[in-house]
């Protein structure tokens, strides 16, 4: 089976849910080969990271908690050059401008349309800001190669978590 190239958007990309479990879990699916040939991983947080520093901090967490144990140098190498940093408010219009940007770029490199997934691997609150922001610059309109992956809990309370689920 041959997996189409992905672009996966970790909002929360400095958190400790991406530290200790998504991207340990990418790691291992890259060594088994159950990647992508063409992938990219955009870690996307409030934080002041850069792309070399994120991926610093990401190893740590593969050599913790990757299934595997600890990646050998090789194997680690080749999986980081596929994790970058972008950092920015969820809020704001702006980053997703930018990370539109980003998709469109990587579309051009590859010769393809990505398929795109976006991972919020945030507080609560946020489930329903992405979402919104996302529609607003478009990224979000492909139902066949888009798809939200939202973290639970999911709002504060029944009411707030069937609102969530109508808006998304």
């Amino acid at each position: 089976m041959t997996v189409p190239p992905t672009i996966i958007m970790i909002f929360g990309g400095a958190g400790d849910l991406t530290w200790r479990k998504l991207l340990p879990s990418l790691f291992d699916l890259h060594r088994d080969g159950r990647m992508p040939n063409q992938f990219a991983i955009i870690a996307v947080d409030r934080l002041p990271f850069t792309t070399a520093a994120i991926q610093k901090h990401v190893r740590d967490g593969v050599q913790r908690f990757a299934r595997s144990g600890k990646a050998k140098l090789s194997d680690w190498n080749k999986f980081a050059t596929h994790i970058t940093y972008q950092q920015g408010d969820f809020k704001d219009p702006a980053l997703y401008l930018t990370l539109a940007q980003r998709c469109a770029e990587l579309d051009k490199k590859w010769k393809v349309k990505a398929g795109r997934i976006f991972h919020l691997a945030t507080p609560p609150a946020m489930v329903g800001v992405i979402p919104q922001q996302l529609a607003t610059a478009g990224l979000n309109q492909d139902r066949l190669r888009t798809r939200i992956v939202v973290e639970k809990p999911i709002g504060h309370d029944l009411v707030s978590a069937r609102e969530l689920n109508r808006m998304l």
